[in-house]
């Protein structure tokens, strides 16, 4: 390729990235919109119920003083916000959309330009070595739209990242891009608590199949085959013990559960903490865990 046409080609690659952070900030204006028309209905509502007199007293001629004094000035204040909730949300959604399309049309007519086409992903690409950069994860987005092999190499270290979201955004991409050369890099992955559902349905996409039992046991805790991992034994016992501390609850009652049906006495102290658990149905599989651990 030429200068001019290297020159053109990063032009498109940096217009792209400024359509994907605008359609970005404007969902957020949406979504600020969205909370506002929420917190406006939810006042209106708190005032409402107040303003009913409990059952059995006396109806009065006389305004609670006190009521319409203290709590009145929030009725307007409640409808302002939702009338701002109305309009931020309509504008934020209609920009979006606008945007959307500009970007879409933007990627489409990249895609039919041959050569320049491959020097836009070869410029995003190498870009993503600035981690610094503001836009990070959003080049990122941008090369999975793309769908090109030439970018995964790039993205596998952003599976690394500290940040969640751009950990997100880079197995998002690479289920987009179909590339196989990123099947290793993303059972590494599979550790990861915060997305390994995710890990495991890119990997599916990708016909991997694990190749040892401890890849086999954080696939089958990706998938919640709880059934499967009974039948693992004694490798799946630890990473069923850290699951305990999983945020999502269903997977802490799961793990509890298999946990009992393992009968490991090295889960007992961790289904003792877990018998504490803030979820009732998770302490009930701990307990529940402990006997049939301790009456064998």
């Amino acid at each position: 390729m030429t200068r001019e046409e290297t020159e053109a080609a990063q032009r498109r690659a940096k217009q792209l990235v400024r359509w994907k952070v605008w359609i970005q900030r404007l969902w957020v204006i949406t979504a600020v919109g969205v909370a506002l028309l929420v917190l406006g209905v939810a006042v209106l509502v708190f005032l409402a119920v107040i303003s009913v007199p409990p059952p059995g007293s006396q109806p009065t001629t006389q305004p609670d003083t006190k009521t319409y004094t203290d709590l009145g000035p929030f009725a307007p204040l409640a409808l302002g916000a939702m009338g701002l909730g109305v309009l931020l949300s309509v504008v934020g959604l209609v920009a979006v959309g606008i945007a959307a399309m500009g970007y879409d049309a933007c990627v489409r007519t990249t895609l039919r330009l041959g050569k320049e086409k491959e020097a836009v992903v070869d410029w995003l690409a190498s870009s993503l070595a600035e981690k610094d950069c503001g836009d990070y994860g959003t080049r990122i987005s941008i090369l999975g739209d793309f769908g090109s092999t030439r970018a995964t190499t790039s993205i596998i270290p952003a599976l690394e990242d500290q940040n969640e979201g751009i950990r997100k955004k880079a197995v998002d991409a690479l289920g987009k891009i179909g590339d196989v050369r990123a099947a290793e890099p993303l059972a590494k992955a599979l550790t990861d608590h915060s997305l390994r559902k995710e890990v495991a349905h890119v990997l599916d996409q990708l016909g991997w199949k694990p190749g040892n039992d401890a890849e086999a046991v954080h696939y089958l805790l990706a998938k919640g085959e709880w059934d499967r991992l009974v039948t693992m034994g004694e490798p799946a016992v630890e990473p069923l013990i850290e699951s305990l501390r999983h945020q999502d609850t269903s997977v802490r009652k799961g793990a509890a559960q298999t946990l009992g049906e393992l009968g490991s006495e090295r889960a007992i102290e961790p289904l003792t903490r877990a018998s504490s658990d803030k979820d009732e149905g998770v302490r009930r599989a701990a307990q529940a865990a402990l006997r049939r651990i301790r009456s064998r």
